[in-house]
């Protein structure tokens, strides 16, 4: 863009931030068409810069934060308007941001749970993305759509057993998640192998075997922040995993260290 283009560029942004910002159905509604054109967002940057540019550099993550930070209702129903929008999700970067948008919109609506589904997918850009919006924002909604994501046998096993170690094993006292946890354990769409990864996850924790030396390793949360209905989740499922008699020696003296913490 020539100076002259970039300054009109930063122009347009900044007022479809003032109207992100507020909280009037009718500015919403001017702001719901212009984020559904191409030719607007062209405005704010051009092919090339969506091309090379990253998502958060881009003109239109602004006005995505400013919409993030509006609990409003027409602020909302923008969210839903951009979540179904063919043109605007039609750029990654752009799904990437709304993604991160709707990671504390909850409970998540029918319009961002279908987008959550679509993002989820196995070919999606921002799939591994997509598993950690959707944990993080844990509503019965999400949840419902991660408890589908490890359930498809088009998912490559080792991307599950990732997702296990790192957004789930961050949440796993989160009531929702560990509700999917243990119907994905008592049913049948789980691998013995993945089922066992995800008992690990719930009641261990192995930094040195599950990530490589130099990366930033996830943590659990601690056992005493539990909520008693957690408390309560979290024994159904180590009952029923001491009940396996497939599972490891060691992993069986964890599980049940782990259940005397919980009394």
């Amino acid at each position: 863009m020539s100076a002259l283009d970039s300054k009109e560029a930063e122009k347009t942004a900044a007022a479809a931030v003032a109207l992100a910002r507020s909280s009037s159905a009718a500015e919403h509604e001017r702001l719901r068409q212009d984020l559904g054109s191409s030719e607007f967002l062209l405005r704010l940057n051009s092919t090339d810069e969506y091309g090379r540019l990253k998502a958060e550099q881009l003109r239109v993550a602004g006005v995505l934060k400013a919409l993030a930070d509006n609990r409003s209702t027409a602020a909302a129903a923008t969210i839903d308007a951009l979540a179904q929008s063919k043109e605007f999700l039609a750029e990654p970067n752009r799904q990437e941001l709304l993604l991160r948008t709707v990671r504390d919109r909850r409970p998540a609506s029918p319009a961002v749970a279908a987008f959550l589904e679509q993002q989820s997918h196995p070919n999606a850009d921002n799939l591994h993305l997509a598993i950690d919006v959707i944990v993080a924002n844990g509503s019965e909604p999400a949840i419902a759509v991660l408890e589908r994501a490890l359930s498809s046998t088009n998912q490559e096993p080792e991307n599950i057993t990732g997702w296990m170690r790192d957004p789930i094993l961050r949440h796993r006292q989160d009531v929702p998640l560990l509700k999917a946890c243990e119907r994905l354990l008592k049913g049948s769409a789980l691998s013995p192998e993945l089922k066992q990864s995800l008992v690990e996850v719930l009641f261990d924790y192995r930094p040195e075997k599950w990530y490589p030396p130099d990366s930033d390793r996830p943590s659990p949360p601690q056992r005493s922040a539990a909520t008693p209905e957690a408390r309560a989740v979290l024994k159904e499922i180590g009952d029923w995993a001491l009940q396996q008699e497939s599972l490891p020696k060691d992993l069986r003296a964890k599980v049940q260290a782990e259940l005397a913490k919980l009394k």
